[in-house]
């Protein structure tokens, strides 16, 4: 339906991020219900821990991957179907900023403390490692697309009836 384009001399988080605000307050109307960002490069975490910080908290790496993987949940969960729309779900949990991960809890001891990932591991979030450059007007940029499903079609003019064009 639309393409929008956010470019500017601003450097790549800042760009990503504000396209991910657009993206949401979009969402959040009636009538969109599929926005996709497209132009930078996905966001990437490392996670590194050391074998013997793993030992020392009695964990194993599988059981830290898992832990991290359940608290950074974005899935899906189908739609449901009214008389007259088609609202979709999902669940929002995931993370994405080195703070998001670092805070993930581990380990709760029966004294109430709590071992955090990032007190035993480093966190890194960048951007994945791909030569991926967009450019509107001269200038770094993201692209935020607006499609319309079949049940929106009726709910969004395509054009202007009176008009001879």
């Amino acid at each position: 339906v639309m393409q929008i384009a956010i470019y500017g001399d601003a450097p790549e988080r800042t760009l990503k991020e504000l396209a991910e605000r657009v993206k949401d307050d979009l969402t959040t109307t009636d009538e969109i219900s599929f926005v996709r960002i497209s132009g930078l490069r996905p966001y990437e975490v490392s996670i590194e821990i050391d074998r013997g910080t793993l030992q020392k908290y009695d964990l194993s790496l599988p059981q830290v991957a898992g832990l991290v993987r359940r608290a950074s949940l974005d899935l899906p969960g189908g739609s449901i179907e009214t008389g007259s729309e088609e609202i979709l779900l999902r669940t929002k949990g995931q993370n994405y900023t080195q703070r998001d991960f670092e805070e993930i809890v581990l380990l709760s001891r029966p004294d109430g403390t709590q071992i955090r990932l990032g007190d035993v591991a480093e966190v890194k979030d960048s951007f994945q490692d791909v030569d991926l450059v967009t450019r509107f007007n001269g200038e770094r940029a993201a692209f935020i697309k607006i499609f319309r499903t079949a049940d929106e079609l009726s709910h969004i003019p395509i054009s202007d009836p009176t008009r001879p064009y």
